[in-house]
């Protein structure tokens, strides 16, 4: 438990005994309780606020900084397998009539993703089938992704050398183009195209 509370930064699953959970619910009781502790004396002495509020002040950040820490390693989905996240991540991302096409949002949902923590990057980035699966609409992403295509590189790199599947919707246009060179790049990987 020491190494984790040591961490700025959680990338792992983290498997915690009962009295360690137990240990960390009662530190950040504590910690509530430091916390209202200063509110009341700053409130009760105004007067002296400027003379003691720096300390305070600092003690105050410490005890956020140590709570932030503890509800990172007691999150819940710090338990989960990377396996299984990774699993939940497929599943979240499919189409909600259970058909992919060039219009689904796949590639939002899966920048997404991986956005969200250094871990959930991290699983999401280890997990090729994330990345296996293309479906693109120009005219859905014309203002955000479609000018700058280099991206799909990076995607296909990321399947690894799984079977891409790819569901399309392009624009006749040069950074269209250059977005098809990408993807033809590995037309060997293509198993389904759309």
């Amino acid at each position: 438990m020491a190494q984790y509370l040591s961490q700025n930064r959680i990338e792992e699953p983290i498997w915690l005994e009962p009295v360690e959970i137990t240990f960390l619910r009662m530190r950040m009781s504590e910690i509530h309780c430091d916390l209202s502790r200063y509110a009341e004396i700053v409130q009760a002495n105004s007067f002296l606020e400027a003379q003691i509020s720096s300390e305070l002040r600092l003690q105050r950040d410490a005890k956020f900084v140590e709570l932030a820490s503890i509800r990172n390693i007691l999150s819940p989905v710090r338990r989960i397998p990377v396996e299984i996240l990774s699993e939940i991540f497929e599943l979240a991302r499919l189409p909600e009539d259970g058909i992919f096409h060039s219009n689904h949002t796949i590639v939002l949902y899966t920048y997404n993703v991986s956005s969200v923590c250094a871990a959930w990057r991290k699983t999401a980035l280890a997990t090729p089938r994330l990345w296996s699966k293309l479906c693109f609409d120009w005219e859905i992403y014309t203002k955000t992704v479609a000018t700058k295509v280099e991206w799909v590189k990076e995607w296909i790199d990321r399947s690894q050398s799984l079977p891409l599947d790819v569901y399309l919707s392009l624009r006749l246009g040069s950074a269209s183009g250059q977005f098809l060179e990408h993807i033809l790049d590995c037309h060997h990987r293509i198993r389904h195209w759309m």
